[in-house]
């Protein structure tokens, strides 16, 4: 039941009615905390992915009240508090996730974003390198130490790590992303 009521609300977001999506969502949005983790997870995913990001957050945060914190949770809420503009959120999910998985470059190269959006960059450029040591030729953690280079003055290296960037990326999306 559950996942046709998410099925139909995506379809109605799909086809321009976000306001149909949202009503078809706000009785399970209701008792999400009723909700097996899965299904609340799905539920995020769908609000996540129809941009309706605070009551994403709202609906995975139960979920990681209720239950251990996986990095993929953690990971969503990053990057919903990142779209809602609310990075301290978003590194406190992000340094969450970093509990319970300190070597995720996903994680870290997410710190490094966080950071950066607090106007923290040095404490950018640190989660990054941590990123970089351990995936250096990460086509996405070198674009953010180039975007962070760049903030810091130290354009060279900006240079340098976008060019490296660019040369360890096959996708042609990704370097016009990257530019």
């Amino acid at each position: 039941m559950t996942a046709q009521i998410l099925q139909e609300a995506m379809s109605q977001a799909v086809r321009g009615h976000r306001n149909d999506s949202m009503s078809t969502l706000a009785p399970l949005c209701e008792r999400a905390h009723e909700l097996e983790p899965e299904a609340a997870i799905e539920l995020g995913d769908t609000l996540h992915r129809i941009g309706i990001y605070a009551e994403a957050i709202r609906v995975y945060e139960l979920v990681a009240v209720k239950h251990p914190i996986s990095v993929a949770v953690a990971s969503r809420l990053f990057d919903a508090a990142n779209k809602c503009a609310d990075h301290k959120r978003a590194y406190h999910w992000g340094m969450t996730s970093l509990c319970v998985d300190p070597g995720n470059v996903n994680t870290l190269n997410n710190l490094g974003i966080a950071a950066m959006n607090m106007c923290d960059r040095i404490q950018a450029r640190a989660w990054l390198q941590r990123a970089l040591a351990i995936t250096p030729n990460s086509p996405s953690v070198l674009n953010n130490c180039a975007l962070t280079d760049r903030a810091l003055g130290a354009y060279e290296s900006a240079v340098r790590r976008m060019m490296q960037a660019k040369e360890d990326v096959t996708s042609d999306n990704m370097i016009k992303d990257m530019a």
